[in-house]
């Protein structure tokens, strides 16, 4: 179920578009009590979006609510008292998220009401590994990873990857500051010279211009912009090496999945959440934050790729095993009809 959508909300809108919480002014940025004040203006404008979907709800009689957490929802409290399960989807910190662009007296505050909010949910299905992060008492969570389509990982069932020539290296991204492109730069331009002739790298997505102007003097770099996702598996059959710069240590990463279903050699920080999830048979690791780190791996690919080979296949295989979609989605679904069976 969700809320009717407004009239003024365009399919076709601008990809341009400013988002609300653009950051303030430097003399307003710093202020604590300006940010306290746009906390209570977010959570009022959220008791009164929970109440009108709260009476849709009510009015269908439903047997449970599946949310997507968001920052000071107090949904899932009302579904609480009125003892109508509710099972949450949680991405990320929703305390966290807005401060960098204020700060806020009431941080301590918001993240109180998260924990509490996952707390009495029936439960919480923390994707990535967040659940390691709050650790509840309650106990009534679990990490779940993103997936891939089965369709997507059929695609590449007959893929095999040969090196002859350079090595393809691609990165998938909507450039945000947490992929850390100025560590990929550093890493490049500390290779020398001969290496930097084996390799070409290709950008896949939106906003890596940066990237692409830093490098396209010193290796081969071909910028694709956004791709669909059937351009996408036509396009990662041609690469050997998928590339992570940078990711918050909690995070899921889905760009990990197609790069693995495609049989690609991955390239990751090694951070909590993917220690969580694979071992070094699987994905290659360096040193988070560390451009030399990332260069050397990268020496080492480029310098002897069959002896990575092996890697991509198994990242395949454990993905077709338990990261698809439809498995992923079956694993939530048992969880949810255990819970209500016990209620």
């Amino acid at each position: 179920m969700l809320p009717r959508p407004h009239q003024r909300h365009q399919s076709n809108a601008s990809k341009d578009r400013k988002s609300p919480l653009v950051p303030l002014p430097k003399n307003i940025y710093k202020s604590y009590l300006y940010g306290s004040f746009r906390d209570l203006k977010a959570f009022t404008i959220s008791i009164a979006k929970a109440l009108i979907l709260l009476r849709e709800i009510l009015r269908e009689d439903v047997d449970f609510v599946y949310v997507r957490a968001a920052f000071l929802d107090p949904l899932p409290f009302f579904l609480y008292i009125l003892k109508i399960p509710c099972f949450i989807e949680a991405n990320g910190l929703q305390f966290e998220g807005r401060q960098k662009y204020y700060s806020s007296l009431l941080v301590p505050v918001n993240r109180w009401i998260e924990r509490l909010t996952y707390s009495i949910a029936q439960h919480v299905f923390f994707v990535g590994s967040y659940g390691d992060y709050w650790q509840l008492k309650s106990k009534n969570w679990s990490n779940v990873e993103n997936g891939v389509e089965s369709d997507f990982l059929k695609s590449f069932s007959e893929c095999e990857k040969v090196f002859s020539g350079k090595v393809h290296i691609a990165l998938i991204a909507r450039l945000m500051a947490h992929h850390q492109p100025q560590l990929l730069i550093d890493s490049i331009k500390e290779l020398d010279p001969t290496t930097r002739s084996k390799l070409c790298l290709h950008l896949i997505g939106s906003g890596l211009e940066t990237i692409r102007d830093e490098l396209h003097t010193c290796m081969d770099v071909v910028d694709h912009g956004f791709l669909n996702r059937d351009e996408l598996a036509e396009n990662l059959k041609q690469i050997h090496v998928g590339l992570i710069p940078g990711v918050p240590k909690y995070q899921s990463q889905m760009k990990l999945f197609d790069y693995g279903a495609a049989k690609c050699v991955v390239l990751v920080p090694k951070v909590h959440n993917f220690q969580r999830w694979f071992n070094e048979s699987e994905i290659e690791f360096f040193e988070p934050e560390d451009a030399k780190s990332l260069s050397r791996t990268i020496t080492d690919l480029a310098n002897d790729p069959s002896r990575f080979i092996q890697k991509g296949d198994r990242l395949h295989q454990r993905i077709a095993q338990d990261f698809t979609w439809d498995k992923i989605f079956a694993a939530k679904a048992k969880i949810i009809k255990n819970c209500l069976a016990a209620k």
